[in-house]
């Protein structure tokens, strides 16, 4: 990696010393520097600067020893001079204007290579004060050098050329020097700290919705990088699975109540990205994960399942004197309707009404209500309404789904219709608060039911990790 001083000049940049022996034909050219007594500069006022500045370079011979470029000095004496290439940048126009500086860094050009520099010279073509080309030429610029390590040197010329090659290098690894004429001190750290408010404010603006994957793409620390990453396997509950604290693979309840803090979580996420539409199916899927934990906790507490979260399904022959058994996880279970029909047909049977409508397309009668085994998240609201459990949780659920009746469950309607569902229809922040109502009430009420009923102990592991970020950017 090469080191690349940019320096862009401006009419200051070129002093001649006072006690240097000037042709009296070219004294009416120069002014005593108010910031540096020391030294000779333009008069510019008077004269234009680009034909003085022709002149001088037009009798380089005879100015060679006696030109000073104190701002290029300073900068170089704070790289200790251990610079590959000097890039001199200034203003050419077309027609020239007479503050253009192009002779200038064709001198400062010669004046380096005389020193023992390796020098080029970029020339921008547009006015000093026009901040937007002036941008489109610094980014070009600093892109030409990408890969390098790039030292921008900008106290000469206008403030819009300052302006415009600061904003050109953020997040760009550029070091900006900057200094003080008549202190003659330079300073490499001041656009640091003004760079880091700005990524500082950019990375929390992108906090606020999430967006880790942009900050991926922010030159921030390896930390915050690895913490980004994180989130965004949390994100998308890639990491959420692991072993338990004693080392071992987790059980089901204790993997399904993780899942059901990072769907809660997630649903989160999207709705205050304004992505309406995940943030529905979350919502549907969080009501079916619940029921699906709560239903094993009952058949936990009844023994049906055993140790090993498994059901013991018994197989008899037609003289039902023999029996095979069959032991099926909880996860294999709920997948089954037929294994469902099993278990409540055999430990529910008091909340059905008509057994025989059980054995053919499993519909049963629970508190004269026709229900689907399927399990979905109709099938856990009837049947904890028919044993009498969870009574808290399905009336908020009751509400969301409107009775869970089937032609006017608009949370049903609103996901079925939906990229969620089977359809393309669009969902707004209107249609979906017209299901829900206040998010936030909606939010703080279903992890209150799940820190109550669940024991959960719901974190929002997203804020957690942005906090983090910003900690560590």
């Amino acid at each position: 990696m090469k080191n690349i001083l940019i320096s862009t000049l401006g009419n200051r940049d070129i002093q001649i010393s006072l006690k240097a022996r000037i042709p009296l034909l070219h004294k009416k050219y120069f002014i005593i520097n108010n910031d540096d007594p020391k030294f000779r500069i333009i008069e510019k006022s008077k004269h234009s600067f680009f034909d003085v500045s022709k002149l001088l370079f037009q009798n380089f011979k005879r100015y060679s020893k006696l030109i000073k470029f104190p701002m290029v000095d300073t900068a170089l004496a704070l790289l200790n001079n251990k610079v590959d290439l000097i890039i001199f940048t200034t203003s050419h126009q077309d027609p020239p204007d007479k503050q253009d500086c192009y002779y200038l860094a064709l001198m400062a050009k010669d004046h380096y290579n005389n020193e023992d520099f390796a020098t080029e010279t970029r020339f921008c073509p547009y006015n000093p004060t026009d901040f937007r080309n002036l941008l489109d030429y610094y980014l070009k610029l600093i892109h030409e050098f990408k890969g390098e390590k790039i030292y921008f040197a900008n106290s000469g010329g206008t403030p819009d050329m300052r302006a415009a090659s600061y904003f050109a290098g953020i997040f760009s690894n550029v070091d900006y020097i900057t200094i003080n004429a008549r202190e003659k001190k330079a300073n490499a750290t001041n656009f640091r700290q003004q760079e880091n408010q700005i990524l500082r404010h950019t990375v929390q603006k992108m906090l606020n919705v999430y967006d880790y994957e942009g900050i991926r793409n922010l030159p921030v620390s390896k930390a915050a990088l690895k913490l980004s990453e994180d989130a965004l396997n949390l994100y998308n509950l890639v990491q959420f699975n692991v072993d338990g604290k004693d080392g071992k693979k987790p059980g089901y309840e204790e993997v399904s109540k993780r899942a059901i803090c990072l769907l809660i979580n997630n649903m989160n996420a999207c709705y205050k990205q304004g992505r309406y539409v995940d943030a529905l199916g979350r919502i549907f899927r969080i009501e079916e994960a619940i029921g699906q934990l709560l239903f094993y906790i009952e058949l936990k507490a009844k023994s049906i399942l055993d140790n090993d979260d498994k059901f013991e399904r018994i197989h008899r022959t037609t003289s039902e004197k023999k029996k095979n058994t069959e032991l099926i996880k909880y996860e294999k279970l709920i997948k089954s309707t037929e294994r469902i029909v099993e278990i409540v047909k055999a430990n529910y049977s008091e909340i059905i009404c008509s057994k025989d409508e059980c054995s053919n397309s499993y519909p049963v009668f629970m508190n004269n209500t026709k229900v689907s085994l399927n399990c979905g998240k109709n099938f856990y609201y009837f049947f904890f309404r028919s044993i009498n459990q969870c009574q808290e949780v399905y009336d908020f659920f009751e509400k969301l789904n409107n009775g869970y009746k089937q032609d006017s469950n608009k949370l049903q309607e609103l996901r079925n219709s939906s990229i969620m569902g089977h359809g393309f229809k669009g969902i707004s922040k209107p249609e979906i608060e017209s299901v829900i109502g206040s998010y936030s009430e909606f939010l703080q009420t279903l992890v209150s039911l799940c820190n109550q009923h669940l024991s959960l102990q719901y974190e929002d592991v997203f804020e957690k990790l942005n906090k983090e970020i910003l900690a560590n950017l």
